[in-house]
């Protein structure tokens, strides 16, 4: 009888040993798969928020508009060609450019031109 008894707990005790092995393994599965679910776009698509400093440059080192232009068409036009900002004055003064490149989260670093410290204060001071 201590026989059966031993045999029928190995069994039971290998069953619990397989569903616990099966839950985990479904767990697993389901945090792969809630991982892999969110946005269609890219991590590098995604823009990092706005934060830190702004700096304040000097009154004497304000930049005209055509300046700009100049510094958006060698640094920021081959990936903003045809956003709102890249087209006229007041709508780049309205945007976020003053912040992200006083930040220094625009250009990103994947960007395929590096912005120079010296074009970087250049360009904050149009604003």
């Amino acid at each position: 009888m201590t026989r059966n008894y031993n045999s029928s707990m190995n069994k039971t005790l290998e069953a619990l040993i397989d569903m616990h092995f099966i839950n985990s393994i479904v767990v697993l599965l389901c945090i792969v798969i809630l991982q892999s679910c969110g946005s269609d776009k890219p991590e590098e698509a995604a823009a990092p928020a706005p934060s830190g400093p702004v700096v304040d440059i000097p009154a004497g080192d304000k930049i005209s508009y055509q300046q700009m232009q100049t510094h958006i068409v060698g640094y920021c036009q081959s990936c903003h060609a045809n956003d709102p900002f890249v087209k006229s004055e007041a709508q780049l003064r309205s945007s976020a450019a003053k912040l992200r490149l006083s930040n220094k989260t625009m250009p990103p670093s994947f960007a395929p031109k590096k912005l120079p410290d010296n074009i970087r204060t250049q360009m904050i001071g149009f604003f």
